[in-house]
């Protein structure tokens, strides 16, 4: 069995969690998402915690990608999603440039010198 589709997803007590025939609908503080389940793969809901199931040996390529969507889609709901950026300067991008400048001033400064 696939270990991320092992592993269960806990469901905070603000999330409504609605299956109907091939979608789950999750709905929490922050929205409400709908998503498509893979044929083959069911979810079951106990005491606050889901579980993907898959129905055979057949399935199993989706079982861990099935289970990653529905624990992302209870994450958007309830904490939403965050990105943090660093801005970092690339100094050797300036570098190069100065360098080519560099040598075209001097091989102008040699081929004066030399006239």
């Amino acid at each position: 069995m696939s270990r991320i589709g092992r592993k269960p997803i806990p469901v905070p007590s603000a999330v409504k969690i609605a299956m109907q025939d091939g979608t789950i609908n999750v709905q929490g503080p922050k929205g409400k998402l709908s998503l498509r389940i893979p044929p083959g793969i069911r979810f079951e809901q106990k005491d606050g915690v889901l579980t993907a199931v898959r129905d055979s040996e057949e399935y199993r390529a989706m079982h861990g990608l099935a289970r990653a969507l529905v624990a992302n889609a209870v994450q958007g709901v309830t904490a939403g999603f965050k990105k943090d950026l660093d801005i970092v300067r690339n100094r050797r991008a300036n570098t190069s440039h100065s360098r080519w400048a560099n040598r075209i001033r001097s091989s102008f400064r040699f081929r004066k010198a030399f006239r």
